[in-house]
């Protein structure tokens, strides 16, 4: 890196450019301008805010990512199938599809070139298969199916949130919204309880929907116990909570407050080697 450095510094006929125009030489510009006048927000949005601002404002307005995930990847496949097929059981009157046809329709979309072809594909497609035989083999819901695949939308001070809602049932008490979620690992009880984006499902669904929503699920297919599949449920006496989150994440982005928030997750990010808060970022930050 020194003489790397030391070479661009010195004479030298060879130089097609100055180094003053190359990236992350030039002088730091303004952190704003990133936002619009009129601010629509999702609650994802909302906990990537309150996770880090900073890599808020270069990924998701920035759109500076690694290109997604084959984690990722899978999750949309598996949820395309659920919609397909949970979507033709809501049109036949029933409460839910089947495993059968669930596979029909994996094997229907399946594009082996999206998960490295081969056997990686194939290995792919089996962890597919297995999410669907755990989720209807051990179907944890009881109501009946009200509807799948609901866009849902909240007006609060002025900012329009957004979402869609993979699934809410009826039951005696009332509705249930569900998510799916196709990780390996469930989001610990206390956290869920709290969830953002569960919680924006409760507020959105009740207005839209006009009926109490009695509770809010994720639902984890891929996380088998002895007895069934992981549940994590919210708890609807705290939505108050939620909604103070919400309004809080919706004024940092409005006012554009972009400070890094070191944590754990630092470890994962991809954008870290330009965040201001290490050291292969402060470089781009040098003067």
């Amino acid at each position: 890196r020194l003489a790397a450095a030391t070479h661009l510094a010195a004479p030298a006929d060879w130089r097609v450019r100055s180094p003053e125009t190359i990236a992350g030489v030039a002088r730091r510009g303004p952190d704003t301008g990133l936002v619009p006048d009129r601010l629509t927000l999702s609650p994802s949005q909302a906990d990537a805010y309150r996770s880090c601002p900073r890599r808020y404002a270069l990924e998701r307005r920035l759109l500076i990512d690694d290109g997604g995930s084959i984690h990722a990847e899978l999750g949309s496949v598996v949820h395309a199938v659920l919609e397909s097929v949970e979507r033709s059981a809501h049109d036949r009157g029933d409460d839910r599809g089947s495993l059968d046809a669930a596979l029909v329709d994996l094997d229907a979309r399946w594009e082996p070139g999206r998960f490295g072809g081969g056997e990686w594909a194939r290995a792919w497609r089996d962890r597919a298969a297995e999410i669907l035989e755990n989720l209807y083999t051990f179907w944890p819901g009881s109501g009946s199916l009200v509807d799948v695949e609901i866009p849902v939308d909240l007006e609060r001070n002025e900012v329009r949130w957004s979402g869609r809602i993979d699934r809410v049932e009826r039951t005696a008490d009332g509705l249930v919204v569900v998510d799916y979620k196709t990780s390996r690992t469930a989001t610990s009880v206390a956290e869920a309880a709290v969830s953002l984006q569960l919680g924006f499902y409760v507020l959105a669904a009740e207005q839209m929907l006009g009926e109490p929503v009695v509770g809010a699920e994720f639902w984890y297919p891929a996380a088998l116990l002895k007895r069934g599949i992981t549940t994590r449920a919210f708890d609807t006496d705290r939505l108050d909570e939620v909604e103070e989150a919400l309004d809080t994440a919706a004024r940092g982005i409005a006012q554009e407050r972009w400070d890094p928030q070191p944590s754990a997750d630092c470890e994962r990010c991809s954008v870290r080697w330009v965040c201001p808060a290490w050291p292969e970022g402060q470089e781009a930050f040098s003067r």
